[in-house]
């Protein structure tokens, strides 16, 4: 795994040594000297395995394919029904950015429901 993977306080070996990331460059060994590591370095994590990649995090977030489709079948609806509700007139720039602001609102309500 590389260094710029790694979580900080996460510990990790690099060239024999057993360090803590501090930092997105630095690396502190148990007796408090520094170290700076390449954020290329392949580092090697104690137990074998990473406790958490800061890429990990951000999927740690999901939702399901079928409620995601569900939100925006709804975003849909609410956006089409405040256009239409605009009558026949031409429609101008503010209305259409409120659609779009109720419609958001709407998806993101549905997105955070459980």
């Amino acid at each position: 795994m590389k260094f710029s993977q790694l979580a900080d306080g996460q510990q990790f070996e690099y060239q024999g040594v057993v360090y803590t990331r501090q930092g997105p460059l630095m690396g502190i060994d148990k007796t408090g000297n520094s170290r700076m590591i390449p954020r290329s370095a392949e580092v090697v994590v104690p137990d074998g395995r990473p406790r958490t990649t800061k890429t990990e995090l951000n999927l740690q977030q999901t939702i399901s394919l079928a409620k995601a489709m569900n939100a925006f079948a709804d975003f849909e609806v609410q956006f089409s029904q405040c256009i239409n509700s605009t009558g026949d007139e031409q429609i101008d720039v503010s209305s259409i950015k409120q659609c779009l602001s109720d419609a958001r609102n709407t998806f993101k309500s549905n997105i955070a429901s459980d």
